[in-house]
């Protein structure tokens, strides 16, 4: 597996953490700040759009520093 994001049939193949298969996410991520991502590994969506467009990083940020690192830190806490 190469670093980055992969992308086909209009979905992109986004991994958080390079190189692993950890949190990968599965959809896409918009021009406006919007992104609709799929997590199989904690089978959770995670949906929403700052809809400005020169939010466009800002998207991507959001889901991975605010959302993804709350959701990790709750799935380890259910699993011990």
């Amino acid at each position: 597996m190469r670093p980055g994001m992969d992308y086909g049939y209009g979905l992109m193949r986004l991994p958080f953490i390079p190189f692993t298969n950890k949190y990968v996410g599965l959809g896409h991520l918009g021009a406006s700040g919007s992104s609709m991502i799929y997590l199989p590994m904690l089978d959770v969506y995670i949906i929403g759009s700052f809809n400005q467009t020169a939010y466009q990083s800002k998207g991507l940020t959001f889901v991975y520093i605010h959302a993804l690192r709350k959701l990790s830190k709750l799935s380890y806490l259910d699993k011990h």
